[in-house]
């Protein structure tokens, strides 16, 4: 894809070749020069030179150019070298004034930004402890406002820039007050970055985006690597990353299908500040509540941009995902009073698909969480109480195809385990219940019975959709070997009791219908497969149901070596 091509471009940053056209054409003829005339030739143009910023754009192209070259002498590339580092530090200094504000809005910077761009080339070059010569500080500011300058321009030099600012934070470098002082303007690059991405299509925001995962990946290496002023600083910082992040949903989702298909430094960036994040639970809901506002407001602001159906898609799945991410450091109140009732539209909402299968994801979260202790004046919501509605949309989906086979039966048996593992239940006794002396696992036996009388009750005739019907079956039996011990056996019946009814009524539909009959027959080597995968406790008893439904389906006992052959 042109995409991935792009951000392999943009991750794997070159370094600059090109240079303004004076400067290469008067000045290639020193490279040219025999080597005992070259060095001293380089030194007296550049003496002869009235400006600070010239000197160091000659200099840039030169000692890249050098350096550059296998058989360059390195008594050559080094006396560069220096008269590049000492020509840098005299440009930085005599322009500190310039850089004393840092106001990405500001626009009079831009007579610098050719110099700066130039230098930052070269200076990826340095070795780390002459690097470390430079006035540092005014470095990165000249850095940072370079980069907002190539935001509104010319973006082709932003992988450059950020890779350098990236060396000045990872490295040792850049020592504290001063390292704190660059990541906070770092942030607050980062954030107008993604201020500029506003009501920008999806093409127009993925170089912005780029700009914006290297920025921010810098910024949460040093929040693990380096010491903050305050413990508190990290997971603030990681949660603002997250809300700046929302601007790009609908370039994620468009271009990728979501933060999981997106390119590895954005995955990295996603998961790494939440991790960050989770730390306190105060500023993960401070995050995930200002997201949700975000989504809820009347009019688009700075987390909603301009209003699409796809946008908005997006913008609900991205934070359906990171409140999933950060559930388990959730408060119940924002979790049971904000984010479920949230999520439980998107669950029949296939207009937006990306909100619709993050809403899924979220709800079996939420309901595999331990029940939401009790609240003086007021009960929480049950999650549980809307297993019911989410079967229903679950049948209802797959029956109109929009959700695939493979995404039901995933769904499907996501649900019934996450169930399954729920404490404080037990299973229901109801007149259709195959056996009523099952315990444990009321929800899970629920959706297990809903799912057999839905197979049940179809016609066995030629207007049954043969699809939805094998995409039932193949649900079912996958449940086998995931349900607990205690409600293994029951669900061994309910297949042995449709199976029967396959065997019994199948073949009454004409073949070209779909042939049920020999799907009857053939679901019980697919429920041999599963029982395979039974737990060790379970598996004898399994075994021993499914020899015996075997010997009575094909009416005779079966000998030794097919017992054996089963038991192996």
């Amino acid at each position: 894809m042109a995409v991935h091509r792009e951000v392999i471009l943009w991750v794997q940053v070159a370094f600059p070749t090109t240079m303004a056209n004076n400067v290469q054409v008067q000045y290639a003829q020193l490279l040219s020069l025999p080597s005992n005339q070259r060095l001293p030739s380089i030194r007296a143009t550049i003496r002869a030179l009235p400006q600070s910023r010239t000197r160091v754009e000659v200099l840039s192209y030169l000692y890249t150019q050098l350096s550059n070259t296998p058989k360059t002498p390195t008594r050559d590339v080094r006396a560069v070298e220096d008269l590049f580092q000492q020509e840098c530090k005299d440009f930085l200094l005599q322009n500190e004034s310039v850089v004393q504000e840092v106001n990405f809005e500001r626009s009079d910077h831009h007579w610098l930004a050719p110099t700066v761009l130039a230098m930052s080339g070269a200076l990826l070059r340095l070795p780390e402890r002459r690097l470390s010569r430079l006035p540092v500080a005014s470095l990165s500011k000249h850095l940072l406002l370079t980069v907002s300058q190539s935001l509104r321009s010319d973006d082709s030099a932003l992988p450059m820039l950020t890779r350098l600012l990236d060396k000045l934070v990872t490295s040792s470098i850049t020592a504290s007050p001063g390292l704190h002082i660059l990541i906070d303007h770092m942030v607050a690059l980062a954030s107008h970055t993604a201020a500029l991405a506003r009501g920008v299509s999806p093409d127009g925001q993925l170089p912005l985006m780029l700009t914006f995962t290297s920025l921010s990946l810098t910024i949460l290496t040093s929040l693990l690597t380096h010491a903050r002023p305050s413990p508190g600083d990290a997971p603030h910082i990681a949660g603002m990353i997250l809300k700046d992040m929302h601007v790009f949903a609908d370039t994620i989702w468009a271009q990728y299908g979501g933060v999981t298909g997106a390119f590895v430094q954005l995955q990295r960036l996603f998961y790494g500040c939440a991790d960050v994040l989770a730390n306190s639970g105060v500023e993960a809901d401070e995050c995930v509540r200002s997201l949700v506002r975000g989504l809820t407001a009347d009019v688009p602001g700075p987390s909603t941009g301009p209003s699409t159906s796809s946008a908005d898609g997006s913008r609900k799945a991205y934070v359906f995902t990171i409140a999933e991410t950060l559930l388990p450091v959730l408060s119940p109140e924002l979790i049971y009073g904000t984010l479920l009732p949230l999520c439980m539209p998107s669950l029949d909402d296939v207009k937006h698909h990306a909100a619709f299968e993050s809403a899924h994801s979220l709800f079996l979260g939420i309901l595999s969480l331990p029940p939401a202790p009790a609240q003086t004046g007021s009960s929480p919501l049950d999650v549980r109480q809307y297993v019911p509605y989410y079967v229903s949309c679950l049948l209802q989906r797959v029956a109109s195809t929009e959700l695939s086979a493979v995404q039901f039966t995933v769904a499907y048996t996501s649900l019934v385990r996450t169930c399954a593992s729920l404490v404080g239940t037990s299973a229901p006794r109801t007149q259709d219940s195959l056996d009523e002396s099952i315990t444990g696992g009321a929800l899970a036996w629920y959706c297990i019975q809903t799912l057999v009388s839905e197979l049940r009750w179809m016609p066995f005739d030629k207007t049954t959709d043969m699809k939805y019907m094998e995409t039932l079956q193949d649900t079912l039996i996958s449940l086998i070997s995931i349900v607990p011990p205690d409600l293994l056996v029951g669900t061994l019946k309910n297949v042995e009791a449709y199976a029967l009814d396959l065997e019994n009524d199948g073949p009454n539909i004409d073949s070209e219908g779909g042939g049920t009959g020999r799907r009857g027959k053939a679901m019980f080597d697919e429920v041999f497969q599963q029982i395979r995968s039974v737990s060790d406790e379970s598996r004898g008893e399994a075994m021993g149901w499914w020899l015996a439904v075997v010997a009575k389906t094909r009416r005779r006992t079966l000998d030794a070596s097919e017992i054996l052959h089963a038991r192996l």
